[in-house]
């Protein structure tokens, strides 16, 4: 059996819930209090982007700490697919969102792939720590 067919999906939707409460706050408080960039300015920047950047990992994190004490079978790559699921739920809402209100602005690819690797990483971290605090060996 293939690993994606091993996956659980009501597991994996607890721990994307549990990533969203964290993240989908987070990046909004950073766009109100720090800005999009788009009108030319660093509108914060330096420490304040550093504890939202932050805030949003631990939510990714968070979300792979949920579903790793779920007791699935295959825990760490559910993280994994927990941060990059929600990851990716965060910017159709993010690249909708843009388009309703007009903004215009091309999608860095780059940022993105290296974006969504520290999101399922996150989630891989969060669920190995669950597991290793419940002593499971998988």
């Amino acid at each position: 059996m293939s690993t994606l067919a091993r996956l659980d999906g009501k597991a994996l939707m607890i721990g994307i819930t549990a990533a969203l409460v964290i993240v989908v706050p987070a990046a909004v408080a950073s766009i109100l209090v720090i800005g999009t960039g788009d009108d030319g300015n660093d509108n914060g920047g330096g420490a304040v982007a550093l504890v939202f950047f932050l805030a949003v990992i631990v939510g990714f994190g968070v979300g792979g700490h949920r579903v790793g004490r779920t007791g699935v079978e295959l825990p760490v790559t559910h993280g994994g697919f927990v941060g990059l699921l929600a990851f990716g739920l965060v910017q159709v809402v993010i690249l909708v969102g843009s388009a309703i209100v007009g903004r215009e602005g091309g999608v860095d690819v780059v940022s993105l792939a290296i974006s969504a690797l520290l999101a399922s990483s996150a989630g891989m971290i969060g669920a190995s720590l669950a597991v290793r605090r419940a002593g499971w060996n998988h």
